[in-house]
């Protein structure tokens, strides 16, 4: 016949260990969490730093010499509307 009392035992023992385990695993997924939240941080920053230096860079070559962007508007500006004023007579 089968002890209930040392089966009760071994089951107890068993989920406990399963806890245990699976407290690990929680503990590890979220150092894991940490650390790939720190790094998308870090990216992020480097990211806005560069984004910073180029807008910077852009901003002073528009404020030296303004004539190319001016002509590229003009031209863009002439081009859109010659195209809608044509699909317009369509």
């Amino acid at each position: 016949m089968v002890d209930i009392k040392k089966t009760e035992e071994r089951l107890g023992a068993g989920t406990s260990d399963m806890e245990q385990k699976i407290e690990q695993k929680g503990r590890e997924w979220e150092e894991k969490a940490r650390g790939a939240i720190s790094d998308v941080s870090q990216k992020l920053k480097q990211g806005q730093e560069i984004v910073q230096e180029k807008f910077e860079e852009v901003d002073k070559k528009l404020h030296e010499n303004p004539w190319p962007i001016l002509a590229a508007v003009a031209i863009t500006s002439l081009l859109l509307g010659f195209i809608m004023g044509n699909s317009r007579r369509s």
